[in-house]
């Protein structure tokens, strides 16, 4: 479920997968400098498991389409994007077409 990029507004996005994200325990991070978006494998030499990977990113595309979007308060409300985040993920993950 994780890209390797997207557009937004004629952008690239670049979702980048490391070994680990260099905020300490963050799962992922959204580089808006950079246009990417980070997602970890290991957080302190722990594997992360696909689901949470998956969770991470969604997290990590919210703050994107909010910033992107000129919503620098909501991508602030680290508790409404991890809500969003969970919800988009969960809607897509178990979509039927």
């Amino acid at each position: 479920m994780i890209p390797k990029y997207f557009y937004i507004f004629g952008e690239k996005i670049k979702i980048s997968r490391l070994k680990e994200v260099c905020k300490g325990t963050a799962y992922g991070q959204w580089v808006e400098s950079n246009n990417k978006i980070e997602i970890a494998k290991t957080v302190y030499k722990d594997p992360i498991n696909d689901e949470q990977q998956e969770q991470a990113y969604f997290h990590e595309l919210v703050h994107c389409l909010l910033q992107n979007i000129g919503e620098p308060d909501l991508c602030s409300d680290e508790v409404f994007v991890d809500k969003m985040g969970k919800a988009l993920h969960q809607a897509l993950k178990t979509s039927q077409y």
